[in-house]
């Protein structure tokens, strides 16, 4: 699964896409460099560079094995790269603490 929030970014891999020399970017690298054009955070240049397609370093290759990934856990709000166990437990907690503050609510009946 790709995230992609810069315009910059979707529309220069979109034109890769369409682009008949290099069509489905499943099929080759895509490099994106990050400039900084100026003193606030938000001057910055989005680069996309196409590169031929290379074999994944075996170093890489095996601490991606390693790193548990939970990607549904974007959809929750939880961290997609945290041990489901702790985390289910850090919401529980939460659960509870909302629990034991909320306020009791009293009604009454007048006639």
């Amino acid at each position: 699964m790709l995230e992609i929030k810069q315009q910059t970014i979707m529309r220069a891999i979109d034109a890769l896409v369409k682009n008949p020399k290099w069509g489905n970017p499943q099929g080759y690298d895509v490099t994106i460099e990050k400039v900084k054009t100026g003193s606030r955070d938000l001057d910055v240049e989005y680069h996309v560079i196409p590169e031929p397609s290379s074999s994944l370093d075996e170093g890489i290759a095996e601490l991606a094995k390693q790193v548990p990934v939970r990607l549904e856990g974007l959809y929750t709000g939880e961290d997609p790269f945290g041990e489901p166990e702790r985390q289910e437990t850090e919401h529980a907690k939460v659960r509870n603490n909302h629990r034991e503050k909320a306020p009791s609510r009293r009604v009454r009946a007048y006639s």
